[in-house]
């Protein structure tokens, strides 16, 4: 009995000890998790990420016209799909499109059947987010212009083919990855010259468009002028000319891009035809999203000291006279104006001739853009925010001493024609430039002459 006592006393001597030991010198161990992660799920997920559908989401521009809950919708375009002639009509199909993004209908389909004219710079932003949302396996169909309208042999009628060829070479058809060749015929031209969509940006697209930065972009687009005028005059830019060109180009794009903000991509398309021998439509589309230019020029840390007196003297010009509250004008749109005026930059450097790019390019539209066929005269489209400039070759639009105030005052003091400038009903986030010319052999020699 004694022996069993001892031996228990140990015993508990001993579990004592252990148990001490590991109070004071032993921490329970904690189990090491290992999180598995599916690397290709995580590309997958990253890869499918829309940074343009998201944003567009985040700034709200986007419809309420479908329910939650539907599968899918048939989203109907106008007669006339332009940010020249019709961008509130634009934009309301645009936010159809993000609608079906925040709402999750996958099924979208394109109603085409009435559709006369299609506008490069409409065509293009509608590619963006379609390309978009095929990333984000959307599913996306439709018909063409002009298939509920046929003549009496079948056939399109000749209103609808200009169109046609628009979204055949440039447009959804060509996204959907359908064979142009097939529908030549139907067309009854010779293949357009194009420029592809391309883009670039602080935030590169991850979309099917080629991605090309700023400093190569610009010369993408002078080669692209440059042929055209090949294929019309039988000319070319000299050095020179490609040179000024590409400085006006590339400060275009710079300044989308420094006006945008955080989020900035920037895109452009053109799509020229040849509309008989001598004449040509040449249509091109730079656009960005991000901030508006009002928006930038508000918020700007670096804008001169001259430039902001000027800016801020307007304001109260404009609002001492009431003038905002019209229907068709605002802050926006007279901020919009007003960065278009020569030597106007957020970021002005009087050495590299900042704030000149916007209105050099307006002058080479008006010196090159003309025609002598009635009923096409060349036009020019400036969007961003609410505010539209649209400029012609009218005499109101004419630059005097490098200024454009589109009213026979030439005077920014003065409220501006507005069938040139004004307020649309939707807020673009972001700024385009959109211009539709004609290269007419003639016309083109009769201004050379001019200068000489």
């Amino acid at each position: 009995m004694f022996f069993l006592n001892a031996r228990n006393n140990k015993r508990l001597k001993k579990a004592r000890k252990i148990y001490i030991k590991k109070k004071n010198k032993f921490k329970k161990r904690e189990k090491n998790y290992i999180i598995k992660i599916d690397i290709s799920e995580l590309k997958n997920k990253i890869s499918n990420f829309s940074e343009v559908l998201n944003f567009l989401k985040q700034e709200k521009f986007y419809s309420n016209d479908f329910k939650f809950g539907q599968k899918d919708v048939i989203i109907k375009l106008p007669r006339i799909f332009s940010l020249i002639e019709n961008p509130d009509k634009v934009f309301q199909i645009l936010k159809q499109l993000i609608e079906c993004f925040v709402k999750g209908i996958k099924n979208i389909e394109f109603d085409y059947s009435e559709v006369e004219e299609l506008e490069i710079g409409a065509v293009a932003l509608k590619n963006i987010i379609c390309l978009n949302l095929d990333k984000q396996d959307f599913v996306l169909s439709g018909n063409f212009p002009g298939c509920k309208d046929l003549d009496e042999n079948n056939l399109i009628k000749n209103k609808y083919k200009k169109a046609l060829e628009i979204l055949i070479y440039s447009g959804l058809f060509k996204i959907l990855g359908f064979e142009p060749k097939r529908y030549v015929e139907i067309v009854g031209n010779s293949e357009p010259l194009t420029l592809p969509l391309m883009g670039g940006g602080k935030n590169l697209p991850n979309i099917k468009c080629k991605s090309i930065k700023l400093g190569k972009i610009e010369h993408q687009i002078t080669e692209y002028f440059n042929n055209a005028l090949i294929k019309t005059v039988d000319k070319k830019l000299n050095e020179k000319g490609l040179r000024i060109f590409d400085k006006i180009i590339g400060e275009v794009i710079a300044n989308c891009q420094e006006h945008s903000g955080e989020f900035n991509q920037y895109f452009c398309s053109g799509h020229f035809v040849q509309i008989d021998r001598n004449i040509g439509n040449y249509q091109l589309t730079i656009f960005n999203f991000g901030q508006s230019i009002a928006t930038g020029l508000r918020m700007s840390k670096h804008l001169p000291e001259d430039v902001n007196i000027k800016m801020q003297n307007l304001i109260k010009l404009h609002t001492k006279k009431r003038w905002f509250s019209c229907n068709n004008w605002n802050e926006e749109t007279l901020l919009t104006l007003f960065s278009l005026q020569d030597r106007v930059s957020r970021v002005f450097d009087p050495k590299k001739q900042r704030g000149t790019g916007t209105i050099r390019m307006l002058k080479a539209f008006q010196d090159v853009g003309g025609c002598y066929i009635e009923g096409q005269d060349p036009k020019m489209t400036i969007i961003s925010g609410q505010a539209q400039i649209l400029v012609d070759n009218s005499e109101i639009c004419q630059l005097k001493d490098k200024k454009i105030t589109f009213n026979v005052e030439k005077s920014l003091k003065v409220k501006p024609d507005e069938n040139y400038v004004k307020k649309i009903n939707h807020c673009f986030p972001g700024t385009i430039i959109t211009l539709n010319i004609f290269l007419d052999k003639k016309w083109l020699e009769n201004k050379l002459n001019e200068v000489k």
